[in-house]
């Protein structure tokens, strides 16, 4: 028996998706297939082969409406000659879609790069402001080893807020 959670990982659709195929979809098939345990619902084994088929029917629809096919083999094969060069142009458009789609996330991962990159380097100097190291402006802000290039001014003889009032003052003693 899996639960929800395992299936929607397994076949790549959202929980919501599989309980909308248990309560709508596919209920009539579905009873004494599916049970509650402890507050967290499962199926079995041939429940799961259900949902499965049904998942795998619908998919099997849709790449049939994009490509401009009929839902079903004999049909299918009996396509005319302009109904299947119809398809395959449908095809050739959503892939160009598709192509056109991933350049411009492209030019997204990159622009994200050079913006993780220049947190990377403020995240490098503020640590080194936290390690109570007095430090100066870094040298280059854009090079990566501008961590590296930061001055740090020596610290020896220098006393925090709480130790210049707390060291000047001494103990009353009676």
């Amino acid at each position: 028996m899996k639960t929800i959670k395992q299936l929607s990982t397994e076949l790549g659709i959202s929980k919501e998706a599989i309980y909308k195929k248990l309560k709508f979809q596919l209920k009539n098939e579905l009873v004494g297939h599916v049970f509650k345990v402890d507050g967290v619902t499962r199926v079995d084994g041939e429940g799961e082969l259900l949902i499965r088929r049904s998942i795998h029917h619908e998919r099997r629809a849709a790449i049939e409406n994009v490509m401009g096919t009929a839902a079903g083999g004999a049909a299918g094969a009996e396509q005319t000659e302009g109904k299947n060069t119809e398809g395959q142009a449908h095809l050739t458009e959503y892939v160009n879609l598709l192509r056109e789609q991933v350049k411009e996330k492209d030019i997204q991962i990159e622009t994200q790069s050079g913006h993780i990159g220049q947190l990377i380097r403020q995240l490098g100097f503020h640590q080194l402001l936290i390690q109570n190291k007095r430090v100066s402006e870094p040298d280059i802000i854009d090079s990566d080893n501008a961590v590296e290039s930061v001055k740090t001014v020596d610290t020896e003889g220098h006393r925090s807020f709480f130790g210049r009032i707390f060291k000047g003052r001494q103990k009353v003693t009676r």
